[in-house]
């Protein structure tokens, strides 16, 4: 058992937690804490999980608490660990002395703020000041296996031990109580103090009995209970007790009525191992095998391994002061369930493929979900029904949706034409049997006169009119994929093609109109359009585009936009523009959009969304037809890779608790330091390293953070998210470092925390040093010193001089060399043709991102691509046409291939390789897929092929999440075995091998 501090340190620091601790009570009294939405399904949370391969020290979390100082504790069978969020800090036998037994069983806080642990066979301790302390039968504990713990209000801390029986431990003293003063069994599983100050006490055999007025006793209503296993007992908010059992599930008491719930009625499982009663009057079920349950307003939602849930044995809850729920499991680690500003719908609630292309609202108020193989989902009344291939849709590849006057749905596949679902339920296919000019229909749009025009890929735009379809002349150099289709306020038709920027059709004649030009080749996905007659433009890598007046202006990441691709704009009514793309949904006020197109800003505020506000992916779809949606309840709709994510504008969540911050350690000169309240830097050359966090648990990925050491930093750093501050050679003297931080909304705690630094000077620093010098320097004489002086600047004057004649030749041929060896270095890196990467450079980039997605865990795919029939069209048009047709699908698949991060290189002859980091099976497969339409809309002739008229390619799709050891030759094999297939199957066309 460590001793007790007296130090001064250690006062000064004991005053400081008290200051933290007063002012986290006073702010969890000041502002109202969230809560998760009780209407939201347990899959419709943000989950995230914890386990040892992100810093946990082992799976089995057996107790869960947020102290006072705002970090979150749990006990594990390898010791007592405290979390930051980012970062968990570990307490064991190995580094604590007090602590004997690193199986964490128990732990709570009492009114004090003091930390309790109780430990599986050492005894019990304590974290006070900064100093553990141990507890066990040599200090008087009934037993050293401790298995629960409660604080009540007297300041009493109750120790329930599994087969000692009971200790109460009151102003330094323990008293025991075993069977023999009528405990009803010496083994306790769980305590739990009620609101009149009587003590329940759940035990292994012994059912349920009570402490009160200096007694134990068992209440009539317990020998309605049959099962003897008592894990869990809660007082809820409406007065009712409920009793958790192993094996016979949960009762509720009401007076002397007891009402007894099972697997029968809706309990996931019988075998109950915690209760939690949350913000709201939920009641949380952990079970053993059963996952987790939660029941509110009589009816039971669960969550289990098959929905989520990492695993299905469930020991502790907590909910911190922001409102996240943390659940404890015993193998599966730490879960955090939070309530995002999203909800997202997806195959767990129903859902046919969470792979969502497109939404639309019909008149009559349900919302349709199409899919990428689903076919197509109806969402109405909360329930989800789909309609397939099955019920007689052609292809369940939907990429568009449109309702007409009458009420029926036009429905466009890709490779089944259009399908039209009446309001009978009855279906009729329209495809190239009736006239259209492919069935690949990507886009349906019915205009003001009632006419139906269908987007196709490789067919252009086609028009039905009284039951005739009419095939409308392609605009010479515009690509064949007609993507989207938009009737402005005036009547007028704009088309976009898909690498053929935008044309106007007015009184069905294609027209030139102001703008054009500057809109280029962009891949426009979306138009919406102002009450001014405004046009927004979404694109796929061009950024925001505004068309106003004949006048386009171009918003991109470099301006402030969080991400060059916009698949859809959408109007929240409230001012702002939201905006979907490959990374999350973000939302820009149009005011601020004008500012800066006008020059009255340098820069767009931008606000982001992704997987921490609720979405179940940040990877949203987009390009065709309606991307996303704005329901007539006000509510946003866009599309991802797992499902539909839905926010409400106006009922955004916001964060409104400062970050508590925390100076956790300082280390100099690569040696940890005690982070008390000042830390002293010896003389000389010095490395200083100040380690700080804010605890926030929404986003801990977004706390930010500033410092400043005053005296020295002449203003703030910005830190971002960075939670350590670097200091070299600080000059002598005295400095307060001081660091604030924000939460994920950007709400700061401008108290901050802060350290004071004292550097000492070196020897000929101090004052005394000077004051000798002066007085040796009036002893020698002016003259002597002045005579030393003159001598050593002259001598100065001649070694500067030296040095920088020597210097400016030294940088000079430097800055030759460096200049040759990035020429050099260009040069052998790229292909000379194509202008790609070349294979050298593409086997580095390779084995470079093959080892870091082995250190991360990322995903990490390739895409082999070749020309189709190349040597054919070689053959016919010559070897300069070849390379010219080499250089054009080079540069296609360049422009495609926009984060920094992605490679395209030239694999050899026709064939190229597009390296794609941290992206998964279904973004690559639906990059793939761009690449091969893009190409396709070169249109560049190959009267030569077998597959097309123009020039086509074929894309092999390989990824995997590398392991240890393993080659990044294995990837090459996926991706060249997928593009086999994707040959014998007929060119043209992409294949993936995850």
């Amino acid at each position: 058992m460590n001793g007790r501090d007296g130090g001064t340190r250690r006062k000064v620091r004991h005053a400081v937690h008290c200051g933290i601790l007063l002012a986290a009570v006073c702010l969890a009294v000041a502002l109202p804490s969230a809560a998760l939405d009780p209407r939201k399904a347990l899959t419709q949370y943000s989950h995230d999980n914890w386990q040892s391969n992100r810093g946990l020290p082992q799976n089995a979390v057996n107790a869960v608490a947020q102290g006072p100082e705002g970090y979150l504790w749990c006990a594990t069978q390898e010791g007592l660990v405290r979390f930051d969020g980012v970062q968990f800090t570990v307490f064991n036998k190995w580094n604590t002395p007090a602590i004997t037994n690193n199986n964490i069983r128990a732990l709570c806080f009492d009114r004090s703020g003091t930390l309790w642990a109780g430990t599986n066979g050492g005894g019990l301790v304590r974290f006070k000041d900064e100093v553990f302390t141990a507890f066990t039968t040599a200090q008087g504990l009934v037993y050293d296996n401790v298995n629960s713990l409660c604080p009540t209000s007297d300041g009493s801390l109750w120790i329930g031990t599994y087969g000692g029986g009971l200790s109460r431990l009151k102003d330094g003293r323990f008293a025991n109580f075993t069977t023999r003063d009528g405990l009803s069994h010496d083994g306790i599983l769980t305590l739990f103090e009620d609101g009149d100050g009587s003590l329940w006490v759940g035990t292994n055999g012994g059912g349920v009995c009570r402490y009160s007025e200096g007694r134990f006793s068992r209440p009539d209503w317990a020998r309605a209970i049959p099962q003897e296993v008592v894990y869990a007992i809660r007082r809820a908010r409406d007065g009712a007790l409920w009793v958790g059992t192993y094996g016979s599930g949960i009762y509720r008491v009401e007076g002397a009525r007891v009402r007894h719930l099972t697997a029968r009625d809706g309990l996931s499982g019988d075998r109950v191992l915690s209760l939690y009663e949350d913000k709201d009057g939920g009641l949380w079920v952990g079970t053993f095998g059963g996952g987790v349950c939660r029941y509110f307003e009589g009816r039971w939602d669960c969550l289990k391994a098959d929905h989520g849930l990492p695993y299905d044995v469930v020991r502790a809850f907590a909910e911190d002061r922001e409102g996240n729920l943390w659940i404890g499991l015993d193998g599966g680690g730490l879960l955090r369930l939070h309530d995002g500003s999203f909800k997202t719908y997806s195959v767990q609630e129903g859902l046919s493929n969470d792979f969502a292309i497109g939404i639309y609202q019909t008149r009559g108020g349900d919302v349709w979900v199409t899919t990428n193989g689903g076919g197509i989902n109806r969402l109405r009344d909360g329930k989800i029904t789909s309609l397939t291939a099955r019920d007689g849709l052609p292809n369940d590849l939907v990429r568009s949706i449109y309702e007409d006057g009458s009420g029926s749905l036009w429905v466009g596949t890709d490779g089944g034409g259009l399908a039209v679902v009446e309001r009978n339920g009855r279906i009729r296919v329209m495809g190239t049997a009736q006239g259209l000019s492919s069935n690949r229909v990507i886009a349906v749009r019915g205009d003001s006169r009632g006419d139906i025009w269908v987007g196709t890929n490789g067919g252009g735009l086609n028009l039905l009119r009284g039951g005739r379809v009419t095939v409308m002349p392609q605009r010479p150099g515009r690509a064949a994929m007609v993507n989207l289709i938009h009737e402005d306020r005036a009547g007028r038709l704009w088309v976009a093609t898909y690498g053929g920027g935008l044309s106007l059709l007015e009184g069905n004649v294609f027209a030139s109109f102001p703008g054009q030009d500057e809109i280029g080749s962009a891949i426009v996905t979306h138009i919406h359009e102002d009450p001014d007659g405004t046009l927004w433009l979404g694109t796929i890598g061009s950024g925001l585009m505004r068309l106003r007046e004949g006048h386009v202006k171009r918003f991109t990441r470099r301006d402030g936009l969080f991400d060059d691709v916009a698949y859809e704009v959408l109007d929240d009514g409230l001012g702002y523009l939201w905006m979907s793309g490959n990374t999350g949904v973000y939302r820009v006020a149009r005011a601020s959009l004008d500012a800066f197109a006008e020059g009255r800003a340098r820069t767009i505020p931008c606000d982001a969304y992704g997987e921490a506000d609720g979405m179940k992916s940040a990877e949203c779809n987009g390009g065709f037809t309606p991307s996303g949606y704005r329901t007539a309840d006000g509510r946003l709709w866009f599309p991802t890779m797992r499902g539909v994510a839905v926010v409400d504008p106006a009922r955004l969540g916001h964060n409104a608790l400062p970050p508590p911050v925390k100076v956790e350690r300082v280390i100099l000169n690569g040696k940890a330091l005690d982070a008390g309240a000042a830390v002293t830097v010896p003389p000389g050359r010095n490395s200083l390293e100040i380690h700080y966090t804010g605890l926030s648990f929404v986003a801990p990925s977004r706390v930010r953070f500033r410092y400043q050491m005053k005296g020295y930093d002449a203003e703030w750093v910005d830190a971002g998210t960075r939670r350590t501050a670097y200091y070299t050679d600080i000059p002598p003297g005295r400095y307060d470092f001081r660091v604030v931080a924000c939460n994920n909304d950007g709400v700061w705690n401008d108290a901050g925390a802060s350290i004071t630094v004292i550097r000492r000077p070196r020897f000929y620093q101090t004052t005394w040093f000077w004051a000798l010098c002066a007085g040796a320097l009036v002893l020698l004489g002016p003259g002597l010193n002045w005579f030393r002086v003159r001598r050593l600047r002259r001598r100065q004057r001649e070694l500067e001089a030296l040095v920088d004649a020597r210097t400016s030749a030294l940088q000079d041929a430097n800055l030759k060399l460096e200049q040759a060896n990035e020429r050099l270095e260009a040069l052998s890196a790229q292909d000379p043709l194509t202008g790609v990467g070349n294979r050298r450079m593409f086997d580095e980039v390779l084995e470079r991102e093959w080892r870091r997605a082995q250190r991360s865990g990322q995903p990490l795919s390739l895409l082999m691509v070749d020309i189709d029939s190349f040597k054919p069209y070689n053959d016919a048009y010559g070897h300069k046409r070849g390379d010219e047709c080499l250089s054009q699908v080079a540069s296609a698949l360049s422009s495609s291939a926009n984060r920094a991060s992605d490679l395209v290189a030239r694999y050899g002859g026709e064939e190229f390789a597009v390296i794609l980091p941290a992206t998964s099976s279904a973004g690559a497969t639906a990059i793939a897929e761009a690449l091969r339409m893009k190409v396709e809309a070169l249109m560049i002739p190959h009267e030569a092929s077998a597959t097309a008229r123009f020039v086509t390619i074929s894309i092999g799709v390989g990824t995997g999440v590398p392991q240890e050891g393993s080659p990044s030759g294995y990837l090459i094999e996926r991706a060249d075995k997928a593009l086999y297939l994707a040959k014998q199957e007929g060119r043209n066309r992409v294949r993936t091998l995850a």
